[in-house]
């Protein structure tokens, strides 16, 4: 499937477009409080499906829902320039914290190696600074805790290297609130 991230203002319009274009929303519960997405299918004529969450909010459970807005994260968006003028992905910080909070927003403690793999790709492509970054914006976001075990299990099943030094990285974590809220998904 695709994910796309619009702001909340624009749901009515993307569901319009996605509408016009023979895509049909999924049956799943409605409602800011308990959905900040949307799934829309088509089949084409060859009979491959086709999904696209549409999503307003980066996560359902309400701790992690409003993590990073989508104004915050297209103010330091970045070009896809093979997709396009107006293709944007979040900053390496934004996208490394995005990956890190995904497995266990969306589909609990399941280890899957997809959502890893994402990971390993995605700190192992940063430079010192910027997983300096990532980190601090973990520890001020409360999901210190879920990126640092994330980033962990990510880095034992690849050997994903990284610019900084671990325990440059592990000190950053170590100044997180024990009792964020966010750590009761690991």
């Amino acid at each position: 499937d695709t994910d796309l991230l619009i702001g909340e203002r624009d749901v009515a319009t993307v569901r319009g477009l996605l509408e016009a274009r023979g895509y049909a929303r999924s049956p799943l519960v409605d409602g800011s409080l308990v959905m900040g997405q949307a799934e829309y299918v088509r089949e084409d004529p060859s009979g491959v499906r086709h999904a696209i969450d549409v999503h307003w909010q980066l996560g359902n459970p309400r701790i992690l829902a409003d993590l990073l807005s989508f104004e915050k994260l297209w103010a330091r968006a970045v070009g896809v320039a093979p997709l396009g003028q107006a293709a944007r992905t979040p900053c390496a910080e934004h996208a490394l914290l995005v990956a890190g909070v995904h497995r266990v927003a969306h589909h609990g403690p399941l280890p899957r190696l997809i959502w890893l793999y994402d990971l390993h790709l995605l700190a192992g492509a940063m430079a010192t600074d910027a997983l300096a970054s990532f980190a601090r914006l973990a520890v001020r976001a409360r999901v210190a805790r879920v990126c640092a075990h994330e980033l962990t299990t990510a880095r034992a099943a690849f050997d994903t290297r990284l610019a900084i030094d671990p325990g440059e990285l592990d000190a950053i974590f170590t100044g997180a609130d024990p009792d964020e809220p966010s750590a009761r998904y690991l």
